[in-house]
């Protein structure tokens, strides 16, 4: 690093904050002069101080909780990594904010001409960083892809990513406006997941049904023909406008329904479950406009409607035709296996894991899957972070068959920092 990190290089800027590779969860985060963080609210930044050419980010009890120690200059902004302490995995980031450094997405600007449809399904797999998960996905639905054409639908907010797919759908939070979508919230894009479909809807219009995949989902073996049923099912029934999982009505206690029936009367508030989904064109175009109307009422952040709720429920109150996967196809999937971060031992499976002999897994899909790096982090994260230093819990996890298929220099080097 050419830079030395020092105080008079964050004088008065203000940064992005958050995980590598995900929606910040702020983006207003400051160096104040007091050695204060401000623009951005939480016990574990609340001050910081330069040392021995690093920023060490402090918690309100002074626990020294990140350390930013790498540093790149990107078109002539900052862009700072930071570790936990005791680890050399990167995981939280901070960029620079500029309004001219957020590019808008190429819907917005090239309007790339995409080949006419082959059929009358679009599969969207939905990324925002096109690692060896998102490319172990694609090449198994390419595989399979007869009565369905392939589309990866990938968020460049925080920069356009590194791939060898073509026909890519582009999106970003300032694309966003250009479609009339200028709601705000600083997690946008998990809070609004239905937002690509309308990218879809503008770069590749011509298709009956969307279907909708995360990166993170994986088919389980012998399931190739799953998506091929499927999408011989929305062709032989067109009177179908959404498929998802777990749709069921919302439940008064839920943290969504406040904001949603201030919109929606109580009787068409429901919810469903995204890391897979399926909306019919007339669907799509309805609740694109729904989305508009919400955006030019200017919400606050927390009136802005999730998408696990807002899209079933305006469905529901505009007549449209919803159902549930498991109803169309028996054994789509299982909750258990579906949201597999849900109970409290779980941290979801790396690749290459092998589901025989597990419970809930007569199934087509499961999720999440994680690439080995992610799931080495997201066991640190746990056992570690989460759980104040549970160093033996984290080796009883790296040695179990979840982590079979995870490199054996990858858990050693995690459990070997157990001496630092």
């Amino acid at each position: 690093m050419d830079t030395i990190i020092s105080a008079k290089l964050f004088a008065g800027k203000r940064f992005r904050f958050g995980q590598i590779g995900r929606p910040p969860y702020g983006h207003n985060f400051k160096f104040d002069e007091n050695n204060k963080i401000t623009g951005y609210s939480n016990p574990n930044e609340h001050s910081w101080e330069i040392d021995t050419g690093a920023i060490l980010v402090k918690s309100n009890d002074g626990r020294i909780t990140t350390i930013f120690d790498k540093m790149e200059l990107e078109f002539g902004l900052i862009k700072l990594y930071g570790r936990s302490p005791g680890t050399v995995i990167y995981h939280h980031e901070l960029n620079e904010n500029s309004a001219a450094h957020l590019p808008f997405a190429s819907v917005s600007k090239e309007h790339l001409s995409f080949p006419q449809p082959t059929n009358k399904v679009a599969v969207l797999v939905r990324s925002h960083k096109c690692d060896a998960k998102f490319d172990d996905l694609m090449q198994k639905l390419r595989a399979a892809s007869r009565s369905f054409d392939i589309y990866p639908i990938v968020d460049e907010t925080n920069g356009r990513q590194t791939t060898t797919e073509n026909n890519i759908l582009w999106h970003s939070i300032s694309a966003c406006r250009e479609l009339g979508l200028t709601q705000v919230h600083q997690i946008l894009f998990i809070v609004c997941g239905d937002f690509p479909y309308y990218f879809a809807l503008r770069e590749i219009p011509k298709y009956e049904y969307y279907i909708m995949i995360e990166d993170d989902v994986d088919f389980m073996e012998g399931q190739d023909s799953f998506l091929e049923t499927l999408s011989q099912r929305l062709i032989d029934q067109p009177g179908l406008d959404f498929i998802g999982l777990n749709f069921r009505k919302m439940a008064s206690t839920s943290g969504w329904y406040p904001a949603c029936v201030k919109v929606f009367p109580d009787r068409d508030c429901y919810n469903a479950y995204f890391p897979f989904s399926v909306l019919s064109k007339r669907a799509a175009s309805y609740l694109f406009s729904q989305r508009q109307i919400e955006a030019s009422r200017s919400p606050e952040s927390h009136d802005v409607i999730h998408c696990e709720a807002f899209v079933v429920s305006a469905l529901t109150a505009g007549g449209f035709n919803c159902a549930e996967l498991n109803d169309i196809i028996s054994n789509s999937y299982a909750f258990p296996t579906m949201a597999m971060q849900v109970p409290s031992d779980g941290v979801g499976r790396p690749m290459g894991y092998d589901f025989k002999d597990d419970p809930h897994t007569d199934v087509a899909m499961v999720h999440p899957i994680y690439t080995h790096e992610e799931y080495i982090d997201r066991v640190y994260r746990k056992f570690i972070l989460g759980r104040s230093g549970d160093w033996n819990g984290l080796e009883k996890e790296l040695r179990s068959k979840h982590a079979a298929s995870v490199p054996e220099e990858l858990k050693l080097n995690l459990i070997n920092k157990r001496a630092l």
